[in-house]
């Protein structure tokens, strides 16, 4: 099981304090470095936490890897690598599946 570190939360915490004192001070201010906040180890570390504690732990993802599989071969490279790929823009998602539901 992966805990993310106490020095992670409290991270998370103040970032998001500040980004919502400065949107509440400032509402016409434009946030530029919140990239760097959603690729910051700290954040991808909590956000693996929080998805290894919901339901769809179990299910395999798009690149069919569980939470196990990921756990059992080391979080910190698997998060490493995301990392790399989404800051390096060789990151693709897939287009989000679609069904209409006739009304």
């Amino acid at each position: 099981m992966y805990i993310a570190t106490e020095e992670d939360r409290l991270w998370l915490q103040n970032v998001q304090r500040k980004l919502y004192a400065r949107s509440r001070d400032n509402p016409d201010y434009q946030f530029k470095e919140l990239w760097g906040l959603v690729t910051d180890p700290h954040n991808l570390r909590m956000a693996f936490a929080r998805v290894q504690r919901n339901r769809g732990a179990r299910s395999a993802g798009i690149d069919r890897m569980t939470v196990r599989k990921v756990v059992k071969l080391g979080v910190e490279s698997f998060l490493i690598a995301v990392r790399k790929d989404l800051r390096g823009g060789s990151f693709r998602p897939n287009p989000v599946r679609r069904v209409l539901i006739p009304k």
